[in-house]
């Protein structure tokens, strides 16, 4: 198993009965996205995408920025999380 996969699990776990732990990284959030899609747990997917694309863009860490091209969950459900991601790049790279 992953390092860290055990974490996610049990916060797909917790927020499946209950409320999504609040102590999650960016990353883990990300991983916790691309589970949630995978169990088809619609509740969890609507919340992590909601927790993401509600940060700051200047707090969104590149390694998200990066990640979210690659997300597996359908192109309309990341849609925000996407224009969150895009805005970061523009940020942090400009127009290059």
């Amino acid at each position: 198993m992953p390092a860290g996969q055990l974490d996610v699990g049990k916060a797909l776990v917790a927020a499946m009965y209950g409320k999504l732990p609040s102590h999650l990284s960016q990353q883990q959030l990300l991983q916790l996205l691309t589970l949630a899609d995978r169990y088809k747990v619609d509740k969890v997917i609507s919340e992590v995408i909601s927790i993401i694309s509600n940060t700051p863009v200047e707090q969104l860490e590149w390694p998200t920025v990066l990640a979210v091209e690659q997300l597996p969950v359908a192109e309309q459900l990341v849609q925000p999380i996407v224009a969150a991601a895009e805005a970061r790049r523009m940020q942090l790279l400009g127009d290059l």
